[in-house]
């Protein structure tokens, strides 16, 4: 985790050295949003006692990222992201047992770069994301049939990235409105392990993020 932040933290200060621009401004925002599971985070959960599998899989989840941007120029930034998640789980069905249910909490760190097309009041842009995250979950099985409740509490983590599409539009002086597209795929799979007691499987976490905020520019 370190040594992610301190490469994370490096990415940014060379953009930085990068332009010695007059003019060069620094912008601060908030976006809130939908995720909504891609891939195997978004597939019907699994439960296969046979093989020894059990996996759970995640609903559309919602939150917002805080972010920083530095403006090199007029078409280029760089900055960072601080981005939380929370996906309800799927329900799982175990014959003659009551449904597991649970929840992710999704918290991921990264550096961004982006490039706008325009210029003007409407700047269309696109960028990437580079970073870290970290996806817990907590399942709970209901007491049944004498039996006490069960629950599980697993987590994962990994490098993550992400392409983005997006639009700023400016309301005011200092003021834009913004949306955002992206997509994050992160390599933090976790699987199953039956030595283990209240364990559970999660995939990696990959979603399509659909974000809409305020940047605020400093300075302008």
């Amino acid at each position: 985790m370190k040594k992610i932040t301190r490469s994370i933290t490096a990415i940014i200060l060379l953009a930085l050295g990068v332009s010695n621009h007059a003019n060069a401004q620094i912008s601060v925002g908030l976006t809130g949003g939908v995720g909504m599971p891609m891939g195997a985070f978004g597939a019907a959960p699994t439960v296969d006692f046979n093989n020894n599998n059990i996996v759970g899989t995640a609903k559309t989840g919602y939150g917002g990222t805080l972010f920083g941007r530095y403006h090199i120029n007029d078409n280029l930034a760089v900055g960072a992201n601080i981005t939380y998640l929370s996906f309800t789980s799927q329900a799982m069905s175990i014959p003659g047992f009551p449904d597991i249910t649970g929840l992710f909490s999704t918290m991921s760190y990264s550096a961004a770069v982006e490039y706008y097309f325009m210029t003007e009041d409407i700047k269309p842009y696109a960028g990437i994301e580079l970073g870290f995250l970290t996806n817990s979950g907590s399942f709970t099985q209901p007491a049944f049939g004498g039996s006490p409740a069960q629950t599980a509490d697993v987590s994962s983590n990994g490098l993550a990235f992400a392409p983005v599409v997006g639009l700023r539009y400016k309301l005011v002086d200092n003021l834009d409105v913004l949306l955002n597209i992206k997509y994050m795929m992160a390599f933090n799979e976790h699987k199953f392990d039956a030595n283990k007691n209240n364990d559970m499987g999660m995939p990696a976490t990959t979603f399509l993020g659909i974000n809409i905020g305020v940047q605020y520019t400093i300075g302008k």
